[in-house]
């Protein structure tokens, strides 16, 4: 899984149940899912979209700002899609 950062903002924080600025949170969600929350930017809907339904697991780390998270793991869905 290559280093990629995704950005969330409040609204989408407070829909997935996850903290914007705590340093140490980690956020599970389907990619598909994640992308139909934002209209995204093109970097980000080029990362997204080709994982479809595959979990993925986001980690806010120290270095990283609010609402800012690093894909850490891939879990490929069992729908094959």
């Amino acid at each position: 899984m290559p280093d990629f950062e995704v950005y969330t903002d409040r609204d989408q924080c407070d829909r997935f149940g996850v903290s914007y600025r705590d340093r140490d949170a980690t956020l599970v969600v389907a990619a598909s899912t994640l992308l139909a929350s934002k209209d995204y930017d093109e970097s980000h809907r080029a990362f997204l979209s080709p994982l479809g339904a595959d979990t993925i697991v986001l980690t806010r780390t120290p270095d990283l700002s609010p609402g800012w998270w690093r894909v850490t793991k891939r879990v490929p869905s069992l729908l094959g899609w």
